[in-house]
């Protein structure tokens, strides 16, 4: 019985080390670099820190490479080169990569580029592809090398009052100090708000998006809502182009224009939309000479959201009742988020559960089938 029980917890002890190891960078591993591109020499779980990964093994002026990468590198490249160049060479090399800074196509299929040479493998769910499928983008549960690429100086781009960076960054980044190196002291991040005042004052919402480069169905960039970043730990919030046509499983946690314009968040790596600080979110706030201590109260603690950036020191009763509501609604949008999240964890762990439960249960049949000889 002591040696089954030992052999038991070795096993099990065995499947941990190796999943640790599989979630962290190689020792010694220096990757490969072609061009403005890189790729580790290691192959990771999909579960692993990318990012943290790259910066350790390429440094901070690269990040995870996304499929738009590539895209825009074939318009005015050989991307056939540039798979060569990194080592990938033959059919169905493949490589981690986000696609629109997302990591994964669903809980458990992450995201990477394959190379099919214009001849896709039957089965294989081609999310997207360049050039008849020179490259593919595929998804599934693997493990993978990693395809990074350097962070080129931003210059930004601006229309109006807003800009936008041209690279993309982490939610965990600095978004301030990146708006402040990339457009000076004039800019800020650019607030949910600032959208929402914009199109109400009767101003083309979808020529702004399109100047800024946010042409396509899908695209988005970082903002922040009532001067937070994330509705959560893990989910930092971002403005996206619906066309009207929000996609399926979208969590919108407000729209413009009956979803022209959509606010999600999600784990993922962006573009950072900005304005002129002479832009204040709200600012059509009216004025009134009569409130209650509690209506100060909300007052005061919307205005710190906002770094005290009001020129009132009272806001309307409808507008607190709706800061009241949004509030109530944001809370239980978090819990339904975090159930769903909780549901998704099990059943990426049911598997593991799966196997140690028939290995115990093979186990205790081994036993009573000998007790019965």
């Amino acid at each position: 019985m002591k040696s089954t029980l030992k052999f038991v917890s070795s096993s099990f002890f065995m499947i941990i080390i190796t999943m640790l190891l599989l979630s962290i960078p190689a020792m010694g591993e220096s990757g490969e670099i072609y061009k403005n591109y890189g790729i580790t020499q290691e192959k990771y779980d999909k579960t692993a820190d990318w990012d943290q990964i790259v910066h350790d093994v390429f440094g901070p002026d690269y990040r995870v490479a996304d499929w738009d990468d590539l895209v825009i590198y074939n318009k005015s490249g050989d991307l056939g080169d540039l798979f060569d160049g990194l080592g990938l060479t033959d059919y169905e090399d493949q490589v981690f990569v986000t696609c629109s800074g997302h990591r994964s196509y669903s809980s458990t299929r992450y995201y990477f580029a394959t190379r099919h040479n214009h001849n896709p493998a039957s089965g294989y769910l081609a999310h997207s592809n360049i050039d008849n499928y020179l490259i593919s983008l595929g998804s599934w549960d693997t493990t993978e090398k990693i395809l990074a690429i350097k962070v080129t100086d931003d210059s930004g781009v601006t229309y109006e009052n807003f800009g936008m960076t041209q690279n993309r960054y982490s939610g965990t980044t600095d978004w301030d100090q990146i708006v402040n190196n990339v457009f000076g002291p004039d800019y800020r991040v650019a607030d949910w708000e600032d959208f929402v005042l914009y199109y109400e004052s009767g101003k083309d919402l979808e020529n702004l998006f399109d100047e800024l480069g946010l042409t396509d169905y899908g695209d988005q960039a970082f903002v922040t809502n009532f001067g937070e970043k994330s509705y959560s730990s893990t989910r930092y919030y971002f403005a996206t182009r619906h066309n009207h046509n929000p996609v399926s499983g979208y969590l919108v946690h407000s729209n413009i224009d009956n979803y022209l314009i959509s606010l999600g968040s999600w784990d993922v790596t962006d573009e950072i939309l900005v304005v002129k600080t002479t832009e204040t979110p709200m600012n059509s706030i009216a004025d009134t000479n009569s409130q209650s201590t509690t209506n100060i109260s909300i007052n005061n603690e919307i205005k710190n959201k906002y770094n005290n950036n009001y020129t009132s020191n009272n806001i309307t009763n409808m507008e607190i009742n709706e800061y009241q509501n949004e509030t109530t609604n944001n809370i239980l949008n978090m819990y339904v988020t975090y159930a769903q999240e909780a549901k998704q964890d099990i059943l990426e762990h049911m598997s593991y559960i799966v196997v140690i439960i028939g290995f115990f249960i093979s186990l205790f049949a081994k036993r009573n089938k000998e007790r019965e000889k």
